[in-house]
């Protein structure tokens, strides 16, 4: 799964599917170009784990969790 993550410009989060629920950001973002962006379209990551990693972040729904 963490193979997609090298040398990616963007993660786009569309699924709920628990896997995706505690991806290790830290080292997601030392995989990833810079600058890096993540977009959850369902609201599965919290944003506050994604601070001080380097990643742009833009939700751009409501979906899951409130």
């Amino acid at each position: 799964l963490l193979d997609c993550f090298k040398q990616a410009d963007a993660v786009i989060i569309i699924t709920g599917w628990e896997e995706y629920l505690n991806l290790d950001w830290k080292y997601i973002s030392g995989l990833m170009r810079k600058p890096a962006w993540v977009f959850d379209t369902i609201n599965i990551i919290d944003k506050n784990k994604l601070r001080n990693l380097g990643l742009n972040f833009w939700q751009l729904g409501f979906g899951v969790r409130n």
